[in-house]
């Protein structure tokens, strides 16, 4: 999970060096920007020696903060993706030396189950596909383009009968397979995706 700080520039020397202590948090990228702050720094909560309380963090060591040298600006992505069950087996890609499930960006006003379903369409090249219930949020952030990008998942419970699957090369995904739910969350590579299937075979 992450949290979010907003600073000055002239603090950044002194936060490389000491960390932050005794901080006002928010748990939103849209809640920390939407005054006008010249800085706001994204915190790993994992590596935080203390726990929030009340939005408040005693100390915030250097480490946690994942856009501090070089100060990365945040910018929030909306995306959406589906967790695709033939059975009891779910939908994997591997795409870029990882196990993953199929996801993408939101286009502008486009609704999260639409977008969800396009994306599972696009990557894994299934057509027979049943949208059903939500599934769950993750929040995971990556160093792009000069910027941190916080993207924010909603994910879909999806149903298919196919046994079919062309991945999208165009996106990296060179393979796609169906594994069985319990394999699945050990075989995906992202903590956040263990926890989700974790959740959906509880």
């Amino acid at each position: 999970m992450f949290l979010f700080y907003n600073t000055t520039v002239s603090e950044l020397p002194t936060i490389r060096s000491s960390g932050i202590r005794d901080a006002a948090v928010c748990t939103t990228l849209r809640t920390a920007q939407s005054g006008s702050p010249d800085i706001t720094l994204v915190i790993e909560s994992e590596k935080l020696p203390e726990p929030v309380q009340h939005g408040v963090v005693t100390y915030v060591p250097p480490e946690a903060i994942v856009n501090l040298d070089p100060y990365l600006k945040p910018k929030s992505i909306r995306a959406a993706g589906g967790v695709v069950f033939r059975g009891g087996d779910v939908v994997l890609i591997f795409r870029r030396g990882a196990w993953d499930l199929p996801k993408g960006k939101c286009n502008d006003n486009e609704a999260d189950g639409a977008c969800a379903l396009r994306e599972v369409i696009e990557e894994t090249g299934i057509t027979d596909l049943k949208l059903g219930s939500f599934a769950g949020t993750t929040v995971h952030g990556y160093s792009r383009a000069g910027r941190f990008d916080v993207k924010t998942t909603v994910w879909y419970r999806m149903e298919t009968a196919s046994d079919t699957f062309v991945p999208q090369t165009a996106e990296s995904i060179e393979r796609v397979e169906c594994v069985p739910l319990e394999d699945a969350t050990r075989k995906v590579d992202y903590p956040v995706l263990q926890a989700l299937l974790e959740g959906l075979g509880a």
